[in-house]
């Protein structure tokens, strides 16, 4: 279990909500589901990096939140006071107690923000 102190990043949770413009074509927005998440954020050191890439992709940092059952794979996070954006990759109920949650992320390349 995480020490509470060193949860000093917060985070927005964000879930995609979808809408149709004026010629029929499906619009992506995001909205925030929950509000100022305190998260321990580490990113992947080099070698930690190197073996997530084998097995998934871009993960590129890990969050570390209490459990909340509305964290789902098809969200987000938003780093507050700033424009990070934080894509979910995987997330894992540590030692299924409903304790905590590790969740893996990518950061979007801010190119991308929206």
């Amino acid at each position: 279990m995480i020490d509470p102190g060193q949860r000093r990043t917060r985070l927005t949770y964000q879930e995609p909500t979808y809408t149709i413009d004026s010629v029929g074509q499906q619009i992506e927005t995001w909205a925030d589901v929950i509000a100022s998440v305190p998260a321990r954020l580490s990113p992947l050191n080099a070698k930690e990096t190197y073996w997530a890439r084998q097995i998934h992709s871009e993960t590129t940092h890990e969050a570390n939140i209490r459990f909340h059952s509305g964290v789902k794979p098809t969200g987000r996070f938003k780093v507050a006071g700033t424009d990070r954006i934080l894509n979910i990759v995987g997330i894992v109920d540590d030692e299924n107690r409903h304790i905590e949650l590790t969740i893996q992320v990518v950061e979007q390349n801010p190119s991308e923000n929206a």
